[in-house]
Order: structure tokens, then C-alpha cells, then sequence
């Protein structure tokens, strides 16, 4: 029993290893060759066409597929990663392989190795077209014999190449350029060419850096030039010309070809490098230059007609205009003056009235003064001067030229026309419409405590401002032909920001007597609106308020714009004004469209506004608008209005205006701050945000917007999805808290970003994944200036969104310029997993705003968990609004300036003293008195002298005996009494002085 089972295991043995031995035979017999691996190679697309511009293209196209190449052992098994696979194109003009990681490096043979048992790589097509075979081969490690597997891919004819680069001209042919002649706009002796990139599908693109390569030659026979750069304020690049240079396609892809003064063909060449595939591509272009056209006659004629306004008589402003005629011939040269008694140039108008009264004036070649619709005048050096003068009637007035290219002769007749026309418009000069421009860049300045104070520093900010801002608010006026009144015109500015509700609790605030239905009686001084509550809303509107009518704001009401004091409030829904609307009648007729138009009712109770200004000769007045900063994001209406004359009837405008609604901005740029600046994920949170203007004073009443991204789950800010504005705006403070869920973001998660943003302000907070702890600092940021200071944060230990206490956390510091420091180690965390932390920190090097430093601490918790709280540098040189306590005077490198005057007063006369010298050492001040005047009592000056300054005024005479006299019976007053002695005083400046002489 015990051999049988020791035979049945021996056979259960064999049959377990597969060993040929256990068999019968013996065991010296030969193994049984062992099958090849296999391999198997596949295209995702067997049908491509053609790349007959040989572009790059990637995958998925019709000139490109993957290519998948199987390799098993014989048991069905992956081959081990790394096993090479080598793949080859039977015919090389059809295709080339590239990896899938570098697309762009292409070759009839690659070598691919295995990753899980494939092998990948791309095919991509040229010109060839047909039947081709890829063929890989993996080389077997066991018979080291190569398996090979085939794939034919059938190859159709393609389209055309794109042209990736297109040169565009607009004549291929131009004129040498006489020598002497300038390059100018439109000139005969260029040619424009536009240039065109496109993507290798034939779409618009851009190349590399946006830039094609541009170059001409020979440059001795032309030159090129580009768009004029708004950017470069010193220099106009179309007047710039290249032999060589780059295009930026994104500012205009276009060059003029500028011809020299000698013919021939030269070569405009294009290169560009692609974005994606960084092959290079070209085009050329070739242009003509041909012998210019010398031959004395007529062929071109240009007006020079300044674009000045212009007036009908009496109104008040220019009422005749020059203007020059440049007749030219084909090679641009002034051609030759008429002989005498013969006229080569004939002048019409045409205006809209046939009884405007316009004419033209010159002189004729007799000498004789003409005048009228029609006139025909002579060339002096190839120009003709003449006059175009108003009539009574406004309008358009197209003026006409020709001359005769026949014989450049008009008094003949013309045989041969060569004619040009230009236009001028006369106005009426009558104010007919005011409009408030945009804010101009500078325009908000901080204010001093006192206005004598003189800053010389760049930053110009006051170094003791009074917490107010004044905005610099433009308007235009124009006459109904969009000139400039013919005279100066007196304007008035108005402000309300009173009654409102709202602000900053819900937003800049909405003001109480609104509305969008006003209806003013058109001619008259009543005004209703359906839905008013003039007696009770905000208190009710009296007498005095202002009536503020957005008629621009609804087509056909653009002549109600208008701003009216309240006379008197008649019930809920009407009240009367203190002078009559206008009638609604700019095309003429009074239109009434009901009550439709905007409105506000009230006062300036916040802020005011400088209300009469005058526009200068362009018809611009500047006003300003002055606001405390305490009130920066309140909404406001501003309106300024002109009056020309009164009513009259239908037709003839009253008043003209122009109103808006703003916020009383603060100064850019805004900075915006989130606290903290890291959360967990899938725990509520509470994030304060900020936002101040640059000088650190809070905006209120201001709405942020927010924005997740990378988040692996769903966020909400305050209950909305994804992005939107927080729920509520700043408050006074400049903050808001936002409230911050996520839900789906798993413990393996990457971080998430929410980013808060308003203009151009962002702040962002981390979104951590569950499994993190996360270690809060709150503020997690700081300003400070150089006075040093202590500021305060809280660190806050959460896990899972759980509080943690005994977290042990400390904490390093560095810094740019100045100061900053740890003054206690933070404790071990409370209950609430907080632990509190202070600083003490100076944020620049001392000299007050010269280096502006900054700081980061970083706090680390006892696993590792960290944070950083920033502090950043405040120029309080710059940003002296909320600064207390300001610099020093000088310390922020401004000019603290006073002054010295010197009033000399003589009893008796220069003639009887001789001349008399007063002069300064400190100061720029040198009088002379001269004797043979009249009694003298002159004043002299410096008026910038910096503060603490030391001052010597010293006196001298023609006559020794004069200067014996006046040691004996002068004297110095003022400032500079008790210093003075006889022929010398000496004042220490520390305010504005006055010395007085007298004798």
C-alpha cells in the first residue's frame, strides 16, 4: 500500500511540472520547441489623404492616425514592458511614424516600447499617395527570430496646401519717389500689403510670439513701414522705414512699401514659425517700382483744408476759413504756374440751402480780388490759395477742384477734368448739447489739510490729508454740427446723494425718490409720475430739491435730459419746478411720449460739487466733485446743464444737459483680502473678505464676485453654485463674510481654489481635502508702514473640519526691509483649536516709503500642517488717507516749502539815495531800485524756499553816504526785526516771512 502511494504521488508530480522525463522513454529525450510570440498591428483609420503642404497634424484627422501594435507570449500573456517594437513605412513618400508624446519629431523607422503588452505610435501622411504597408517587428528573446505584422493603409489624394502666410497687395506696381518728396498717408509712391497667417486647417491663427518676419530687397530701391504704435506717444512708426523687422500681427498685420527714387523689382519676404508644430513657413511678394510721370500736367489735385470749426456770420466765432489746392502731376511734382492773365484752377461749393450766403474768395492771376459760388484762380509754385466764407444759413458745404490735364488751362475750358473735393461743415455755434466725459486717468486726488501746503514728491499726496477726495469731472459741449460753441459758455453742476436706502447694507444704495416713469410737462413746469411718493419717500421731497430727468436714457426724449429745482411738492404724485422743461422738440413739433423717463428727486448732503464752470476754446469745462472717503461706493447723481436763451417757442431749446449715475470712487488699485486663506472641504466655512482702495480706505457697499476652480466636487458661496457675486456687499468696514461649502471632494482629492474678485482685485482660498488638516491664520495678511507696531492673529488646528486642542505651533519670520517679529511663541490650541499670536513689525527701512518691505511668517504645526501670514509693506509716503500718525514733515522726500517777501519802503527818493541793492544769500531775491525813479516801494520774492531754511538780506548802496545815512535812520521790520542789523538780517524760515526796509 505504501509503494502504490508513493507511485501515484510520483505521477501527480510529473503531471504538475509538465516535465517530458516523467514519461515514459526515459528521461533523455529531446524538448519540444517552444511557439513564437505573437504580434499584431493595428490603425484606428485604414483610409487617409494626402498632406500635400507636408503641415503637422495630429491624430483624429484625415492626414494622421494611431497606430497600435499587440504583443503576447503563447500563452496569451503580455510580454514584459520594455520589449521593443520596431515600425517601418514601406514607401517613405507616403508617411513618417511619431510618438505619441512628441508629435512633432517625425521618420520613416521608429522604435516603440511595450507598455502592458502594446506598443503605440502615429502615422502621419505626405504626398505620396496609394497603397502603403507599416510593418512592425518584435524580435523573439526565446527562438531569436523576428515576428513581423503588417497593415496596409490606402492613401487618396488630398487638398491643397494651405498657404500658410499670404501677402496681400493693393498695387503691385508704383511710382519711383522723387527725391524731396515726403512719405505721407495715401501717398502714390506706396503700397499696402496686408499679411495673413492662418492655422494649418486654413483657419485665421497667429504664429509664434504673434510676430511674422518681415524683409524687403533690395532696400535701396524701397523701404517698408508699419501701423502707427498708439502706445509709442514720441514716435509715428508709419513714417519709420525698415530694410528688416518684425509685424505683430495682433496690431495690425499690414506694412506699406515705400518706393525710393530710382526703378526696378524688389522682393518682399514673410516668415513665421508655427505655434504648435514650430515648423517655419514663408512667403514673397514682388513690386514694381516703374519711372514716374514728369511731364508738367495736371494728374492730381489734394485739398489742405484745416479741420478747424467754422461759423455763420455774427455768431461770435471764425467765419472764414483758408485752405490750400496742391495740383500735382504724375511724377508728384507741382506743376508749372499758368501764364499771366490765364487761371488754372477752378473752385465751386455746394451747400444744402441755395440761399445760405457762403462763398469762396480768392485772387486771380491779374491780381483781381473775386468772389462768389464759383471761382476760377492760378497756381503760385503749384498751389492755389483761397477762402471759404460762411453765409447765414449753417451746413454742409462740399468744395470741388479741377484743372485740365489737357493743358492746365481753365479759362479755355476744360477738356481733360482732373477733379477733387473735400468739405467743411459751418456751424451755428449755438450750445445745443453737453456731455459728461469719462473719467480721465489722475483725476482723484487726495486733499490737504491745508491747501498752502506745497508737495513736490511724485506720489503727489498730501502729507496731512483730511479724509476727503475730489474727482475732476469733464464736459464737452458742443452745437448741433458737433463744434464747439462759437463763444465760452457758463456751466452749471449739480450733485444729489440724498435720500437713499440700502447703502452699504444691500449695495451703493438706491435713492428713495426714484423712479422710471417720470413724465414732465413739455413747456411747462409740472411733472407727474404714477408711481411717485414725493410727500413720504425718504422723508419726502420740499422745496429746493433738485429734479434730476435721464431723458437720454429713452429714444426720443434725449431733450428732457435736464436738471430743474422742486417750487413746490403738490401731492404723491406731482409737484412743480422753478422754471419751465423744454419742449421736446429737436426735429421740431413738441412730442410727448407719457410717463416713461428716469428720474431722481433730491440733495447733496455727503458730498458737493464746484457748480459753475466755463469751457474753454474746444468747449471742454472741468468741475470738481468733493467727497469724504467715509463714504467711498455711494451712489450718486451728478448732472451739468447750460442754458442758450430761453424757450422762444417749439423748437428752440431751453436747456441743455447731460446727467449720470455714479459711486464715489476710491483710488486704484483696489486690494482685496480673504480670511482665512485656507478651508477644509466639505465643512462650512466663514471667509471675510475685503476690499480697500489704495490708499487703505474700505469701499463699501461693493458686490464680489467668486469663482471655484480645480475643485474634484461641488461648491457653493452663500448657496450658489460654481461662480457668482457673494450674497451681501461690503459693509462699513469694507467687508463681508462669505459663507463657503463643498460636498463631494473626496479624501485623495487634490486641493481646490475659490478665487474672490472684484475689477481687477483677486484674492484666492485653498480648498483642502478631507483627509488634511488644515491650520487657518486669521487675518492672514497685514499692511504696515514703518512705524513700528504689533498686529494680531489667530491660528485655528482643524481635522476632518474638526477643531483640535493640545496642537502644538510655531512659527518662523522673514523680511525684505525692515522689522518683523514673533513676540510670543504661539500656545498649545484651546478647545476651539485656536491658539492667538502676536508681531511686532516695521515695514521699510526706516526712510518712509523709499524701500516699502515685505514679510512672510510661516507657522507649522507639530504634524507638519503649515500656514503663511503675509505682511505687506505700506508706502504711508503715498498712501496717507488712514494713517495715523502721518510722516514727519520731509520724511516721505517731499518739499515742505515757505516763502520770504521783501517790501522796501522809502521815504524819499531814489534820485536823492542813488541806486539801492537788495540781495539774499539763501533765497532768490536781487532787487535793484533804481535812482532817477519815483518814490519806491517795490516788493521781491521767493516763494520756494524749503522749510528751515536760513535766510540773510543784506543792503547795499551807489552812494557811501547814502549807506552812512541809512545805518544811522533804517530799519528792518517784520520777520526780520529783531535779527536785523544795519545793513543786514537774518530770518530763520519755519512759515511764510515778510522784511520790510524802510529809510
Amino acid at each position: 500500500m505504501r509503494l502504490k502511494r508513493l507511485m501515484t504521488s510520483a505521477v501527480l508530480l510529473c503531471t504538475a511540472v509538465g516535465l517530458t522525463a516523467c514519461g515514459g522513454g526515459g528521461g533523455g529525450g529531446a524538448a519540444e520547441p517552444r511557439a513564437p510570440i505573437r504580434v499584431t498591428i493595428e490603425a484606428d483609420s485604414t483610409n487617409l489623404l494626402s498632406n500635400k503642404g507636408e503641415v503637422f497634424y495630429e491624430p483624429g484627422t484625415d492626414f494622421a492616425t494611431n497606430v497600435r501594435v499587440i504583443v503576447r507570449n503563447p500563452d496569451g500573456q503580455s510580454v514584459v514592458d520594455g520589449t521593443t517594437v520596431g515600425l517601418s513605412v514601406a514607401t517613405s513618400a507616403n508617411g513618417r511614424f511619431s510618438t505619441t508624446d512628441d508629435l512633432r519629431t517625425q521618420t520613416t523607422q521608429i522604435q516603440v516600447p511595450t507598455v502592458a503588452g502594446e506598443a503605440l505610435a502615429v502615422f502621419h501622411t505626405l504626398r505620396g499617395t496609394g497603397n502603403t504597408v507599416l510593418r512592425a517587428t518584435v524580435s523573439d528573446p526565446q527562438s531569436n527570430q523576428n515576428i513581423s505584422s503588417e497593415v496596409t493603409i490606402s492613401i487618396a489624394e488630398g487638398p491643397d496646401g494651405v498657404n500658410r502666410i499670404t501677402l496681400t497687395p493693393n498695387r503691385l506696381t508704383i511710382p519711383a519717389r522723387p527725391l524731396g518728396v515726403p512719405i505721407f498717408a495715401n501717398s502714390p509712391y506706396l503700397a499696402e500689403v496686408d499679411i495673413t497667417y492662418r492655422e494649418a486647417d486654413g483657419r485665421i491663427g497667429a504664429p509664434q510670439d504673434g510676430e511674422v518676419a518681415i524683409s524687403i530687397n533690395p532696400v535701396g530701391i524701397a523701404a517698408f513701414s508699419t501701423l502707427d504704435d498708439p502706445e509709442t506717444d514720441d514716435v509715428n512708426e508709419f513714417f519709420v522705414l525698415f530694410g528688416n523687422a518684425p509685424v505683430d500681427l495682433a496690431a495690425g498685420g499690414k506694412i506699406f512699401v515705400h518706393a525710393e527714387d530710382r526703378p526696378g523689382i524688389v522682393t518682399v519676404s514673410a516668415s513665421a514659425q508655427d505655434t504648435v508644430s514650430g515648423e517655419i513657413f514663408d512667403a514673397q511678394l514682388e513690386i514694381e517700382i516703374v519711372e514716374a510721370a514728369a511731364d508738367g500736367r495736371p494728374a492730381s489735385l489734394s485739398f489742405a483744408l484745416p479741420p478747424l470749426p467754422q461759423y455763420v456770420q455774427g455768431a461770435g466765432g471764425t467765419s472764414a476759413q483758408a485752405f490750400e489746392v496742391f495740383v500735382q502731376d504724375g511724377a508728384q511734382n507741382f506743376i508749372e504756374d499758368p501764364a499771366p492773365g490765364t487761371n488754372n484752377v477752378f473752385l465751386e461749393i455746394f451747400t444744402e440751402s441755395p440761399d445760405s450766403g457762403a462763398v469762396l474768395r480768392g485772387t486771380n492771376n491779374s491780381g483781381t480780388p473775386v468772389e462768389g459760388t464759383s471761382i476760377a484762380l492760378a497756381t503760385t509754385g503749384g498751389i492755389v490759395s483761397a477762402s471759404l466764407v460762411s453765409g447765414t444759413e449753417p451746413g454742409l458745404v462740399r468744395i470741388r477742384a479741377a484743372a485740365d490735364a489737357a493743358d492746365n488751362n481753365v479759362s479755355n475750358g476744360i477738356e481733360a477734368a482732373v477733379v477733387s473735393e473735400s468739405s467743411a461743415v459751418i456751424s451755428d455755434g449755438v450750445p445745443f448739447s453737453v456731455t459728461l466725459t469719462s473719467i480721465p486717468i489722475n483725476s482723484l486726488t487726495v486733499n490737504p489739510v491745508d491747501p498752502s501746503v506745497v508737495i513736490t514728491d511724485d506720489n503727489g499726496f498730501p502729507v496731512e490729508p483730511n479724509a476727503t477726495y475730489s474727482l475732476r469731472v469733464n464736459a464737452i459741449v458742443t452745437d448741433r454740427f458737433g463744434n464747439p460753441p462759437a463763444q465760452q459758455v457758463q456751466l452749471q453742476a449739480g450733485l444729489i446723494d440724498a435720500p437713499i436706502s440700502g447703502f452699504p447694507t444691500q449695495g451703493a444704495g438706491t435713492f428713495d425718490l426714484s423712479g422710471v416713469d417720470g413724465d414732465p410737462f413739455e413747456g411747462g413746469t409740472g411733472f407727474f409720475a404714477p408711481t411717485g411718493e414725493f410727500r413720504t419717500a425718504g422723508g419726502g421731497a420740499g422745496p429746493g430739491d433738485t429734479l434730476v430727468l435721464f431723458g437720454k436714457e429713452v429714444v426720443g426724449n434725449a431733450d428732457l435730459e435736464s436738471a430743474r429745482t422742486v417750487a413746490q411738492v403738490v401731492d404723491q404724485t406731482n409737484i412743480n419746478v422753478d422754471e419751465p422743461f423744454n419742449f421736446n422738440a429737436t426735429v421740431g413739433g413738441s412730442i410727448d411720449n407719457g410717463p416713461e423717463i428716469p428720474y431722481v428727486i433730491g440733495r447733496a448732503t455727503t458730498g458737493n460739487i464746484e457748480s459753475a464752470f466755463v469751457t474753454d476754446s474746444n468747449g471742454v469745462a472741468t468741475t470738481l466733485l468733493n467727497y469724504p472717503v467715509s463714504q467711498l461706493g455711494r451712489t450718486a447723481a451728478i448732472y451739468v446743464q447750460g442754458a442758450n436763451g430761453g424757450l422762444g417757442g417749439a423748437g428752440n431749446l431751453a436747456t441743455y444737459a447731460d446727467a449720470a449715475l455714479i459711486r464715489y470712487p476710491g483710488l486704484l488699485p483696489l486690494s482685496l483680502t480673504a480670511t482665512p486663506d485656507s478651508v477644509p472641504a466639505n465643512v462650512p466655512s466663514n471667509v471675510l473678505v475685503c476690499v480697500e482702495d489704495a490708499a487703505t480706505a474700505p469701499i463699501r457697499g461693493q458686490f464680489i464676485g467668486f469663482a471655484f476652480s480645480e475643485l474634484e466636487g461641488t461648491g457653493t458661496v452663500d448657496g450658489i453654485p460654481g461662480s457668482g457675486t457673494v450674497a451681501n456687499p461690503t459693509g462699513a468696514d469694507g467687508c463681508t463674510i462669505a459663507v463657503v461649502e463643498t460636498a463631494g471632494v473626496g479624501t485623495d482629492a487634490s486641493e481646490g481654489t475659490l478665487t474672490f474678485f472684484t475689477g481687477d482685485a483677486t484674492a484666492t482660498v485653498t480648498i483642502n481635502p478631507p483627509s488634511s488638516a488644515v491650520l487657518q491664520a486669521s487675518p492672514s495678511s497685514f499692511r504696515a508702514g514703518p512705524s513700528l507696531t504689533t498686529a494680531t492673529s489667530t491660528l485655528r488646528y482643524l481635522a476632518g473640519g474638526a477643531p483640535v486642542a493640545g496642537i502644538a505651533i510655531s512659527g518662523t519670520c522673514e523680511v525684505s526691509d525692515g522689522f518683523l517679529s514673533i513676540i510670543d511663541q504661539p500656545a498649545l490650541t484651546d478647545d476651539n483649536g485656536e491658539s492667538v499670536v502676536r508681531f511686532s513689525v516695521q515695514l521699510d527701512d526706516g526712510t518712509f516709503g523709499s524701500n516699502v518691505g515685505e514679510g512672510t511668517c510661516t507657522f507649522e504645526a507639530s504634524d507638519g500642517t503649515s500656514v503663511d501670514i503675509e505682511f505687506q509693506g505700506f508706502d504711508t509716503c503715498a498712501n496717507q488717507v488712514n494713517v495715523s500718525p502721518a510722516p514727519p514733515p520731509g520724511a516721505c522726500g517731499d518739499v515742505m516749502t515757505t516763502s520770504v517777501s521783501l517790501t522796501a519802503e522809502f521815504d524819499q527818493t531814489i534820485a536823492a539815495l542813488g541806486n539801492v541793492t537788495i540781495s539774499a544769500t539763501g533765497a532768490a531775491i536781487s532787487c535793484v531800485f533804481n535812482a532817477g525813479t519815483s518814490t519806491v516801494s517795490g516788493t521781491c520774492a521767493d516763494t520756494s524756499i524749503p522749510t528751515n531754511t536760513t535766510v540773510t538780506l543784506s543792503l547795499s548802496f551807489a552812494n557811501a553816504a547814502d549807506e552812512s545815512d541809512f545805518m544811522m535812520n533804517g530799519s528792518w521790520l517784520g520777520e526780520c526785526a529783531s535779527s536785523g542789523s544795519a545793513l543786514q538780517a537774518t530770518v530763520q524760515l519755519t512759515n511764510d516771512a515778510i522784511c520790510r526796509v524802510t529809510f
